[in-house]
């Protein structure tokens, strides 16, 4: 029976778990969310993906997707702070931190966007308080309880035995099993008859002797010559003088034709680091005044570090390009600011691990992450103002994003930073 009550329990407390950790993030309020592409048409189809921060790990409803008129509501929300994801197909990613109140508007803790494969264009997200509605819950599948072993039963007691009559029948003579047959054997096979011995063949008959012809004498050679008695005596021969043999002019050797080789390719240029656009005036900046915008560009640093990027990096710098052969571990980057930008302030940041380090220049980044060894070196050109950042990896052994964020405004106002 202890076993029997082990295995209802314990499903039982799995399904009080699982409701305790949904009231953490269920409340009674709700959020409307609006997006529109960066030309005014709504975007449909775009996925919501909400997530409370006050849990670990985060959590919170299942995606939606926005209507015909781009919008959608989410209720069931815990006051607090909530994570906001909205991406779709063609987009920049929209990422935002907001606090959610049951009757107060919702506040816009910050906001950015970023790229992802594929993106083209970005997207105006507007957030607003929605109604109230039924406190969201995680569907929770309970699983019925396994059956309790069944209690085997107690042995029944043995009946007495039956009295026996004082004259019992005969018992009944036993029945004889019945013989079987043995299998019939095969008879041995009957050796077959004997064939009559085959006729002597005909002896053949000698072949007829064919004459032979004899062969014909060959005519006996003539007798040779006899010399003679005394034979004169053969005259010495002359000695001639040898001329040494000439030997005869080489033919020139033919000259070997060039191989014919391919040129070879020029060398694929370095990928484009990607550039990330921020305004305030569609709530994407959120750190941005009125009238100013952001441009930010990201590289990622491999683990490892290097000599660093030497002391007349800001020399180099200001020749207008981005010098060949770096150290290793010294790596620059590069924003070019719209025609007539007025340039406002820079950023310098390192991210690593999902947390965002702001970095001072001339002073290691925390957590010897890198280094950006100068401030940026600004080049104005008649096309625009170009801005080189130089950065330093550092002796860090982990994988980790570079950012630099150069703010600029297109009108005549200009805010210090």
């Amino acid at each position: 029976m202890r076993l029997g009550l082990r295995k209802i329990i314990a499903p039982l407390l799995l399904l009080v778990a699982s409701a305790a950790q949904a009231q953490l993030w269920g409340g009674p309020a709700a959020v409307e969310i609006r997006v529109e592409d960066q030309k005014g048409p709504p975007v449909a189809g775009a996925t919501l993906t909400l997530r409370y921060n006050d849990v670990d790990p985060k959590d919170g409803p299942d995606p939606v997707l926005t209507d015909s008129h781009g919008k959608a509501t989410v209720g069931g929300l815990a006051e607090g702070s909530w994570h906001l994801e909205v991406s779709h197909e063609g987009f920049m990613t929209y990422l935002a931190e907001i606090t959610v109140r049951e009757k107060g508007r919702i506040v816009l803790e910050e906001a950015a966007q970023f790229n992802v494969v594929g993106a083209t264009r970005t997207m105006r997200v507007q957030i607003s308080r929605g109604k109230a509605g039924p406190v969201s819950r995680p569907s929770v599948v309970a699983q019925a309880p396994a059956a309790p072993a069944p209690v085997p039963s107690p042995p029944a007691a043995a009946a007495p035995p039956a009295p026996q009559p004082e004259n019992p029948p005969a018992p009944a003579p036993p029945q004889e099993e019945p013989t079987v047959a043995p299998a019939p054997v095969p008879a041995p096979p009957v050796p077959p008859a004997p064939q009559p011995a085959p006729e002597p063949a005909p002896a053949p008959e000698p072949p007829v002797a064919k004459p032979v012809t004899a062969p014909v004498p060959a005519p006996p050679p003539p007798p040779a010559a006899q010399p003679p008695e005394n034979p004169p005596a053969p005259e010495p021969p002359v000695a001639k003088p040898k001329t040494p043999p000439v030997p005869p002019p080489a033919a020139p050797a033919p000259a070997p034709e060039p191989a014919l080789r391919p040129a070879p390719a020029p060398p694929a240029p370095p990928p484009a680091d990607p550039v990330r656009l921020r305004t305030s005036k569609d709530r994407t900046c959120f750190e941005c005044p009125p009238g100013e915008s952001a441009i930010s560009t990201e590289r990622v640093i491999q683990s490892g570090g290097g000599s660093g990027c030497g002391a007349d990096i800001a020399a180099q710098l200001q020749a207008g390009t981005v010098p060949a052969g770096l150290p290793p571990g010294c790596h620059v980057l590069r924003i070019a600011l719209p025609a007539g930008a007025r340039y406002t302030g820079y950023r310098f940041e390192v991210q690593t691990g999902g947390d965002s380090l702001d970095c001072l220049a001339g002073q290691s980044c925390p957590q010897s992450t890198g280094r950006w060894p100068i401030n940026p070196v600004l080049l104005r050109q008649p096309e625009g103002t170009v801005i080189l950042a130089p950065f330093e990896a550092g002796p860090s052994e982990r994988e980790r994003r570079a950012v630099f964020t150069a703010y600029f405004t297109t009108g005549t106002a200009r805010r210090p930073r």
